[in-house]
């Protein structure tokens, strides 16, 4: 689980499965940046571009690239569409070369995004298909905590 914290995404809880191979790169207090991790994808897709866009813009400019291509802030905005519609982020790759995980927002009653829950996996055996069960699942969850908060979706105000 991730919260914005003073300096980005950051990671205030973490659950180890049994099967799961400890990372040491991500524990708790963790800020991981917002273009390249399931966490971060998903606080910029759900926090006011107003204050997200100079968070965005800064680390484009320190980071020049993702996956050796340049980044246009179109291309970043499109993917942040994508994950709006969605209602999943998901980091392939991107944060840890083998590892792939999948993000879901939770919002307040104000329909803000207050924190995010994200699983991962190794690549050859977690299946982050947005399509796939465990996508579907942790959507679930993140719609049921969101309505403990007090959140309604759009559809129903």
């Amino acid at each position: 689980m991730g919260v914005w914290g003073n300096r980005g995404p950051t990671i205030v809880n973490r659950v180890d499965g049994p099967y799961s191979q400890t990372i040491f790169d991500l524990r708790i207090g963790s800020v991981l940046p917002l273009l390249t991790s399931a966490l971060g994808k998903n606080f910029a897709a759900h926090l006011p571009l107003s204050f997200i866009e100079p968070f965005i813009v800064e680390e484009i400019e320190k980071q020049g690239n993702i996956n050796g291509r340049p980044v246009a802030l179109s291309d970043v905005y499109d993917m942040l569409d994508n994950i709006r519609a969605n209602g999943v982020s998901n980091s392939r790759g991107q944060l840890l070369s083998d590892f792939t995980s999948l993000s879901v927002p939770i919002f307040d009653f104000s329909n803000m995004i207050y924190a995010g829950i994200t699983i991962m996996g190794k690549m050859d055996v977690f299946d982050d298909r947005m399509d796939a069960k465990p996508a579907k699942l942790l959507k679930e969850a993140g719609r049921k905590l969101s309505e403990l908060g007090g959140w309604k979706p759009k559809d129903n105000n």
